[in-house]
């Protein structure tokens, strides 16, 4: 009996060791002295990687590179899991146009698509290279990002003009003709549009 457990006990240090070495000598070739690798980080990240424990980004809105970015467009990120409200503000996540200085924004999460929406305070500048970088925001279950996300996108020239809606019939001190039915008064830059009939 007692050369049975001492028999199991070598098998499970021998499996033990050989993955030791295997995970070293996978390892080996990315350490050199300019270069050195810290192990036990390495597995320990394998390991959390395997466990699903890192709070991962699985989609961008717009796509890293997009060439053609509506400049009113909110960008949205996907994630795998909920997000810690408490860890999303400008210090997470920062939106930067090149050259220039940094946006301001507000978010809201979506627990059902996991997407997170951020609407600049204003309208981001035509013809314009911004850069996104994400790092520090935290899962409702404590999961961390494994590294920065950051991509870029460059926008084009904004549409031109305004439109508006209005409820008709208007109140009662506006001077507009008061022949027109009740109902809904589009405009474009402050002339009515006439409804397709």
């Amino acid at each position: 009996m007692g050369r049975m457990r001492l028999r199991r006990a070598a098998a499970r240090l021998a499996a033990a060791s050989a993955a030791a070495a295997a995970v070293a000598l996978a390892v080996l070739p990315l350490t050199t002295c300019s270069n050195p690798v810290d192990l036990v980080e390495a597995v320990t990240v394998e390991v959390m990687k395997g466990n699903d424990r890192y709070l991962e980004v699985v989609g961008t809105t717009p796509a890293a590179g997009a060439p053609t970015v509506n400049p009113g467009t909110r960008i949205r990120l996907t994630f795998d899991r909920d997000v810690d409200m408490n860890t999303v503000d400008s210090s997470t996540i920062s939106i930067n146009k090149s050259g220039g200085g940094a946006v301001t924004w507000t978010s809201i999460f979506d627990p059902q698509t996991k997407v997170l929406s951020i609407k600049p305070a204003t309208i981001l500048d035509d013809s314009a290279d911004y850069t996104v970088a994400v790092i520090g925001v935290a899962g409702a279950d404590g999961s961390a990002l494994l590294e920065t996300v950051a991509w870029q996108f460059h926008t084009i020239m904004a549409p031109a003009g305004q439109v508006g809606a209005h409820l008709w019939p208007p109140p009662p001190d506006d001077q507009l003709p008061p022949d027109e039915p009740p109902g809904l008064r589009v405009t474009s830059k402050g002339l009515p549009v006439a409804p397709k009939r």
